[in-house]
């Protein structure tokens, strides 16, 4: 049985004057929001990574007709709580939030020789709330 799920992995979702620092791994909040849109549009409807599997592991089954896709943030930037997380709630979405466990609260200085800018990561705290507000959170590793 051929199985197509669309899995959508998002790093940083900032305003367009900031794209360029956070390249290659950004969207603006304009192409976000256009994004989630386009999947309304289109009939999609989001579920967690852990919607997908039974408690054994394995691949659920699931009607081809609701059409689910996964969206996913790695590394769990501060900023996606300015912007994105308000996007998904608007429209009834979720998603899953990959955090680096030994970075909590810290920076994301992994992306240095990138020359990309250093944000600030969600805290323990934060990722608490999101959890309380129906969001998935996993691991991204413990460094990165």
């Amino acid at each position: 049985m051929k199985r197509n799920l669309p899995i959508l992995m998002y790093h940083h979702v900032v305003p367009a004057d900031e794209v360029a620092a956070h390249a290659p791994f950004s969207v603006s909040h304009q192409l976000f929001a256009r994004q989630l849109d386009w999947l309304q549009q289109w009939g999609f409807q989001t579920v967690s990574l852990s919607d997908l599997f039974d408690s054994q592991g394995i691949l659920k089954r699931w009607n081809p007709k609701k059409k689910p896709v996964v969206i996913t943030f790695d590394d769990c930037p501060a900023s996606l709580l300015d912007f994105a997380v308000s996007e998904l709630k608007r429209r009834g979405m979720t998603a899953t939030f990959f955090a680096v466990a030994g970075k909590d609260g810290g920076r994301n200085d992994w992306d240095a020789h990138l020359g990309t800018q250093q944000t600030r990561l969600m805290n323990a705290g934060e990722l608490r709330k999101l959890a309380e507000q129906g969001f998935e959170i996993g691991s991204h590793s413990f460094s990165h």
